[in-house]
């Protein structure tokens, strides 16, 4: 249930996309020029002018990422266990319903150093779980390449690619963009333009919508250290539980 609707607030968000966003210059016509290039799109300072749906996707994703370790951390020691496999099914079911995305941000969440530091919990999860996640994290590029939609590509794998064929693009003789050197831009765009339609559970987007409201509060006030830090603190917490059972 999770899952689906996760996919779907990120499926809303990577449907606002507009194919220019994906462009690292945007093109505008000049005056004594056919066109000129302003470089920005995703990038730079001026990100939330020129691609705030990109941007939106992105801080999404990382507030997804910051909700599995705040729920993890959040938990008593008997109960962390149980969310670790929890977040691992989550990701597993965003890997069925082809939402790479959300499944690398949940993947990287469990995988970074802080949250290994939960080595006494971990120890007891589910080998067959740990060895999806490292065979699934291992493989999103080569993934990626056999998806067909409706699907949610991995973001920063898309805009690498986009920003790679960006790059190359050149004037054409007749004076604007060769049309083939765009075909591939145009390929990637595409994979956002379908999906398949979930019904919205209104109770469970907004318990969601909620959680992720206070994972943007730590993105906000760029308290992604201290977060860490608690959550070294908490795993130190359960090695010492541990010790004394």
């Amino acid at each position: 249930m999770i899952a689906r609707q996760l996919t779907l607030m990120m499926f809303k968000q990577m449907k606002a996309i507009r194919p220019t966003e994906l462009l690292r210059k945007v093109v505008f016509p000049g005056i004594r020029v056919l066109c000129y290039y302003v470089n920005g799109g995703w990038t730079g300072d001026d990100a939330y002018k020129n691609a705030p749906n990109i941007v939106a996707l992105r801080e999404l994703g990382e507030s997804i990422a910051i909700w599995v370790k705040l729920e993890i951390c959040s938990q008593k020691f008997p109960r962390r266990k149980a969310f670790i496999e929890k977040m691992l099914q989550i990701g597993m079911e965003m890997a069925e319903l082809q939402n790479q995305y959300g499944q690398m941000q949940i993947f990287a969440a469990l995988e970074s150093p802080s949250m290994l530091k939960f080595s006494t919990v971990w120890t007891n999860v589910y080998c067959t779980h740990k060895i999806n996640v490292k065979w699934r994290f291992r493989n999103l590029v080569q993934a990626l390449e056999q998806m067909n939609p409706p699907a949610i590509p991995c973001l920063w794998i898309t805009l690498k690619h986009a920003f790679m064929l960006d790059e190359v693009l050149k004037k054409s003789k007749i004076g604007r963009v060769d049309p083939k050197q765009t075909g591939k831009l145009w390929d990637i765009y595409e994979k956002f333009d379908s999906f398949r339609k979930i019904k919205p559970e209104h109770n469970v987007q907004k318990y969601l919508q909620l959680q992720l409201s206070q994972a943007r509060v730590i993105l906000t006030y760029n308290l992604t250290e201290e977060l860490e830090e608690h959550i070294r603190k908490v795993a130190s917490d359960d090695a010492h539980h541990e010790i004394q059972k």
